[in-house]
């Protein structure tokens, strides 16, 4: 599926979802893609993809803008809590700079702090497409 500014793909039992700018869009259409988009992947996670058959969710951010607004933040972190419930590993891949870092890092700890992951390296964000095991809702991993 794609959309103004992203593109979700099924990988497996991996949904990769890839954002770009588009310096055309002013702040408020870009938090209302970005609320569409996380529903979309929610729906997609609790749908009948998604539970103990679903790995992981890759939320590629690498050619978005470099800092999310509040209302991108609050969407982000929707997402990244709806995967810790249904037990499905979210990662941010993020560009290699410290505030997309910092910022991106700080959702995972605060909504994902079980099963999240924030990273600038696309082979660590792919290696958790494919190697992590589904984790039940409550079970922690070892």
């Amino acid at each position: 599926m794609e959309a103004a500014n992203h593109r979700v793909e099924q990988r497996d039992r991996c949904l990769w979802v890839s954002v770009w700018r588009r310096p055309d869009l002013d702040t408020a259409t870009g938090a209302a893609l970005a609320l569409a988009l996380v529903s979309t992947v929610i729906g997609q996670i609790s749908g009948p993809v998604g539970g103990a058959s679903l790995r992981a969710v890759v939320l590629d951010l690498r050619q978005a803008p470099p800092v999310n607004g509040p209302s991108t933040q609050q969407s982000i972190g929707r997402l990244l809590a709806a995967c810790e419930q249904a037990g499905v590993t979210p990662a941010l891949l993020h560009r290699a700079e410290a505030l997309p870092a910092m910022q991106l890092g700080r959702l995972v700890r605060e909504y994902a702090s079980r099963l999240g992951h924030a990273t600038d390296d696309p082979a660590v964000a792919e290696t958790l497409t494919l190697r992590v095991a589904p984790v039940t809702p409550g079970i922690r991993r070892k």
